[in-house]
């Protein structure tokens, strides 16, 4: 069993931002992710259109 400081859960635009950001300060930083890659939830369908409504 592995021990780590801090786990985010989720790879995608928020989970990897952060684990890129707190990496530079700590050293145990562990992503967990259900599918097989990064960005293949709401941020991979992310269109950046801003709707009115």
């Amino acid at each position: 069993m592995a021990d780590f400081q801090i786990s985010i859960v989720g790879a995608g635009v928020i989970g990897l931002a952060l684990a890129c950001e707190l990496s530079k300060t700590f050293a145990d930083v562990v992503i967990l992710e259900k599918n097989a890659r990064f960005g293949q939830e709401t941020s991979s369908r992310n269109s950046e259109v801003i709707h009115a409504g």
